[in-house]
């Protein structure tokens, strides 16, 4: 008969080293990655639902201090509020904060779904054209107003958001102060946004991606701005910068350092205007 003392011996020599004496602990799963945005709702006038993403730049900036600057960000055709995922950090990391919205046209972006679509859907019956969007804007604006109070709002346009972005700044009622419209073309039906651009009383920044047809549908856009509020900037074709608001994501380090340049360079002109 085997003496418990040496049977509890073979069953420790016969057994796998524990983590303590060398062995390699279990692997335990990684922990979900936070969220940087807080999913924000507000019905407006005509009964639609806005769903937005909000991005505070608090943890940028000082104990304390209010946002100088909110981004109210509008995404392209098809698209939703997600479009902005990786940009909206991005611009929360400078202490500036962030209102991505889903607009009444769109489907979705990256898997997330556009919530404000569905809704005017429902609301309004059947799905929303680009002209009957521009409402979202100024509401949004509005929104982005009672959220950060006494900053300074930026409004950008992504593909057709950017026309209509145009065409809000040429508006008398506009309430913002720079836009920054990303790959702008004449897609809005009866409305000419070259007239718009012509009228625009904000500074404003008009850019695309790469390649001819893009720069063919935005520089006359931009040339019709007024010299005085005018501002472009054009990546090289080989950057390979993709279509609205998605190339300040451009993979090339310089074009990407140079077009976020000019975003901080306008920005910081703002905050010291009176």
């Amino acid at each position: 008969m085997v003496q418990p003392t040496l049977l509890a011996l073979s069953l420790v020599l016969l057994s796998p080293l524990s983590s303590a004496q060398g062995a390699p602990p279990v692997a335990s799963a990684p922990a979900p990655a936070a969220e940087t945005w807080e999913k924000k709702t507000k019905i407006m006038p005509d009964g639609v639902t806005m769903t937005a993403d909000w991005y505070s730049g608090a943890g940028a900036r000082p104990a304390g201090e209010q946002a100088k600057v909110v981004f109210v960000c509008c995404h392209m055709a098809r698209a939703s509020r997600a479009e902005y995922r990786e940009i909206g950090p991005k611009l929360a990391a400078s202490g500036w904060d962030v209102l991505a919205i889903d607009q009444r046209s769109g489907e979705a972006f990256g898997g997330v779904v556009n919530e404000t679509a569905k809704s005017a859907a429902m609301a309004l019956g059947g799905t929303q054209g680009f002209q009957a969007t521009y409402g979202d804007l100024g509401f949004a604006i509005d929104w982005a107003r009672e959220r950060a109070p006494g900053a300074k709002v930026v409004l950008v346009g992504s593909s057709y958001s950017a026309s209509l972005a145009l065409r809000y700044a040429s508006s008398v009622d506009g309430k913002a102060d720079l836009v920054l419209a990303f790959s702008p073309s004449e897609c809005l039906n009866d409305w000419t946004v070259v007239n718009d651009a012509k009228k625009v009383r904000v500074p404003v920044l008009v850019t695309c991606g790469s390649g001819e047809k893009e720069k063919k549908n935005a520089e006359p856009l931009a040339l019709a701005v007024p010299e005085a509020l005018r501002h472009t900037h054009w990546p090289a074709d080989a950057a390979k910068a993709k279509h609205g608001a998605q190339s300040l994501l451009v993979a090339d380090t310089e074009q990407r350092e140079a077009l976020w340049a000019r975003v901080r360079e306008l920005v910081q002109a703002l905050v010291k205007r009176d």
